[in-house]
């Protein structure tokens, strides 16, 4: 009998930018994202997490957006196209300076997103998905993002764009990042204390503070799927 082998699926573990900004600890966040990726390595996929891009291998920003540029999903104008349709028609535009547009609207989004402002600026759009499509060409099945509470919208801009670039939501899912909360176990009454939120700066002299008074620090972190 052949047995064949179940080929892994690989997935790429990012985190968006500041969305462990409320861990404070480097460590804790080392700890938490290497937990992540220990259990999907345990469900038999392949992982690989954003410091394991060296960033020289980042893509270039101007050839992928050139690249796009004749995309269906892709326009120049002076306005998104929700904001043209709510113009009275007697009122010309032809000479306004454009910006680059990416048709999201059309998987979901409120309105059109800017790639490219009239002033040749790129927006942060652009850049991130350039560098997903990136990482997708090279064989990726799915991406991860660990993002905080307050990004919602940054879920429905990001899949709508990449839809337009002709990948599917399914290639990605959120994991909510949760404000930590740190507790104290007491040695001398044995019982275990809330402590009130420390800045990053505090949580060094917390752990000092712990040293001298024998307490055992407890940190506790809550995500969602």
């Amino acid at each position: 009998m052949t047995v064949l082998s179940q080929e892994k699926s690989k997935i790429w573990l990012s985190i968006i930018e500041n969305s462990l900004a409320d861990i404070p600890s480097n460590y804790l966040r080392y700890s938490f994202v290497t937990a992540i990726k220990s259990i999907l390595e345990k469900c038999n996929y392949l992982v690989s997490t954003e410091s394991q891009n060296c960033k020289d291998n980042l893509p270039n920003i101007q050839i992928f957006f050139q690249s796009i540029q004749t995309n269906n999903q892709v326009y120049q104008a002076s306005m998104s196209r929700q904001i043209a349709a709510d113009l009275p028609t007697n009122i010309e535009l032809k000479d306004e300076p454009k910006d680059w547009f990416i048709k999201t609207a059309d998987f979901g989004d409120e309105y059109d997103r800017v790639l490219q402002h009239r002033d040749g600026e790129f927006t942060q759009l652009l850049e991130d998905i350039a560098r997903y499509h990136q990482i997708f060409q090279q064989g990726y099945d799915k991406i991860i993002l660990l993002r905080p509470p307050i990004y919602t919208g940054y879920d429905i801009q990001l899949t709508a764009a990449m839809q337009c670039l002709g990948y599917t939501k399914e290639q990605f899912q959120f994991i909510i990042v949760e404000p930590i909360k740190l507790y104290a176990f007491h040695k001398a009454n044995q019982k275990i204390h809330p402590l009130p939120d420390l800045a990053a700066e505090e949580l060094q002299r917390f752990r000092l503070l712990c040293n001298t008074v024998f307490l055992l620090p407890l940190s506790y972190h809550s995500f969602q799927l």
